[in-house]
């Protein structure tokens, strides 16, 4: 009668540990790149495209669990999402990525009219899902991965895309765009 309990502790602790070691490889091996505009238009809708790549040296099991997107703040910090809020996320699309492959993804995100012109700040994410540690009704592990935050000129409705505002590129940046396809994609040397 004692060895049950025991057991269920023990397959816990082993499915946590292997939940707790995909985490670890998704922020070493795994980041999210995108190819961020130099202008939004502050009470419309903004559709990006960006992606998870493997920039490890093994291949990288996950899964997505419908919770990736973007977020936009401008310097009165009001603030805009389309992640959703969820604490128990299902895996909806495995995936295995060969190291330098990327997962393509795409976001729409509507920008609210109460953000105010002016410069801003556009981030990309996504939560990515242990395929090792997922229960029916719980859920499964799950991380968030992001591309740095990237400054961004909040223009005002009547304004449009015609208004620019002059933007900072941090070192390195670069604003050409990236071509993503619409499935795995292993980089030609």
């Amino acid at each position: 009668m004692r060895v049950l309990p025991l057991l269920i502790v023990l397959l816990t602790a082993i499915a946590c540990t292997s939940g707790r070691a995909d985490l670890e490889v998704f922020h070493r091996d795994l980041s999210v790149e995108g190819v961020y505009p130099e202008r939004v238009v502050v009470g419309q809708a903004l559709q990006m495209a960006f992606a998870l790549r493997n920039h490890g040296t093994t291949d990288v099991a996950g899964c997505l669990g419908g919770a990736e997107g973007a977020r936009v703040i401008d310097r009165a910090g009001h603030s805009a999402t389309n992640v959703p809020d969820v604490r128990h996320l299902f895996c909806l699309r495995p995936f295995v990525l060969k190291p330098g492959q990327e997962l393509s993804l795409s976001t729409e995100i509507a920008v609210p009219a109460t953000l105010k012109p002016g410069v801003g700040e556009l981030q990309l994410g996504a939560y990515v899902l242990s395929v090792h540690n997922c229960y029916e009704g719980i859920g499964c592990s799950h991380t968030w991965l992001e591309a740095p935050w990237r400054e961004v000129a909040l223009l005002g409705p009547e304004r449009g895309a015609g208004e620019h505002l002059r933007l900072r590129l941090a070192p390195g940046q670069d604003r050409r765009p990236v071509r993503l396809q619409p499935s795995f994609r292993t980089p030609v040397a």
